[in-house]
């Protein structure tokens, strides 16, 4: 949502055509992919806390940040959870075997706070917009269909 605010973008949720064309776009990927997905009923999720969440692990775990990646996933594109729900959000970290109650209190840690609007900051410098962008050295790409041309980008960069 910080880089959406400083950058002027809108979610595509919040276009009625542009969101319905994402969401037919995600099942394309999803199908290609062979990967399951649910089209969240509950957008828009409110991400801080998860972002801040996943800032802590990062930065305080980091050996634990794809198993809590693979949940937060999971729970909205598979499970169709309510992430703005703070007890189910909880309880899902939990069944995930991560502690509800220690993830909250790394993710209201001041530092973290300040790490995740530091990251977000460098990020709209660099001209992030939204998400997914992915860089590859000083290459952006934005969003999931530019998967194969982050590819590319790898390999030519190898050589």
């Amino acid at each position: 949502m910080a880089c959406f605010q400083a950058t002027g973008n809108a979610s595509p949720a919040s276009i009625p055509a542009k969101g319905r064309y994402t969401n037919r776009d995600y099942e394309r990927h999803a199908r290609k992919y062979g990967v399951p997905l649910v089209i969240n009923t509950h957008f828009p999720i409110i991400t801080l806390f998860l972002m801040r969440a996943v800032t802590a692990i990062h930065l305080r775990q980091p050996e634990r940040l794809q198993s809590l990646l693979s949940t937060v996933f999971k729970a909205i594109w598979v499970d169709n959870l309510d992430l703005n729900d703070a007890s189910l959000t909880g309880s899902t970290l939990e069944d995930a075997g991560f502690s509800a109650q220690e993830v909250s209190a790394m993710a209201n840690d001041p530092d973290i706070k300040a790490a995740l609007k530091t990251s977000t900051e460098a990020a709209v410098e660099r001209g992030v917009f939204g998400a997914p962008t992915i860089f590859v050295g000083n290459e952006m790409f934005f969003g999931q269909d530019r998967l194969e041309m982050i590819r590319d980008e790898i390999r030519r960069q190898q050589t």
